[in-house]
């Protein structure tokens, strides 16, 4: 079907078909009559016998035959003759080289990028790290209008809250004193007294992060 035509076409081209054939008495009569337009000296001592009308034909020498008579025949009769091209053989050792200079630089570019990429990653993760930092910074910001002074109805609380809050700035002048900043602080109350907008106003007298849950 079609994928069977274009394997055919994509393929490596058929071999040419084997020469026939003549025994070189032929071959030489053929020279004689001036039927030869070219002989072509393969390695192996064959010959290539181009004709000027019936094609090409493929003779053996003789080894008891000197080569002498036959290119005495040729020359009489104008024909050309030369050697046939080496065939160029494969260095498979410079192939083997090259194939494991590009597997080198293959898995040199591989690991190379494989770094590039992780460094890139860190490099994301730190930008991340900075904008929760910046954004962190900015809520603080905004929360820098709640302070102690915006609280009212608690003064008792807020009394207590800013001593803490003072500790916790100036610890050494308290510990002279012989006074220990407390673990923890608990605010108690009705809903809706205040606890958390005080709490607030704490975490921003002191310059903390605050979290609500």
């Amino acid at each position: 079907g079609c994928r069977g035509t274009m394997g055919a076409a994509w393929g490596s081209a058929p071999a040419p078909a084997p020469l026939p054939e003549i025994a070189l008495s032929d071959a030489l009569n053929m020279a004689r009559d001036n039927q030869v337009a070219e002989v072509v000296f393969h390695e192996g001592g064959t010959l290539e016998v181009v004709t000027k009308a019936t094609g090409s034909y493929l003779a053996r020498l003789i080894r008891a035959l000197p080569t002498s008579n036959l290119l005495e025949v040729l020359l009489r009769h104008d024909v050309r003759f030369r050697a046939a091209h080496p065939r160029q053989k494969v260095n498979w050792e410079k192939v083997f080289q090259i194939v494991m200079l590009g597997l080198s630089l293959a898995s040199y570019y591989y690991v190379a990028r494989r770094f590039l990429n992780n460094a890139m990653g860190d490099e994301d993760n730190m930008k991340v790290v900075r904008d929760s930092d910046r954004n962190n910074r900015r809520r603080r910001k905004k929360r820098g209008a709640i302070d102690f002074s915006t609280v009212a109805g608690v003064d008792k609380a807020k009394r207590e809250l800013a001593e803490v809050i003072d500790f916790m700035k100036k610890p050494e002048r308290y510990r002279r004193l012989g006074a220990r900043c407390p673990k923890g602080i608990l605010l108690s109350g009705p809903p809706g007294c205040g606890k958390t907008m005080l709490a607030r106003a704490a975490a921003n007298e002191g310059g903390i992060e605050f979290m609500a849950c």
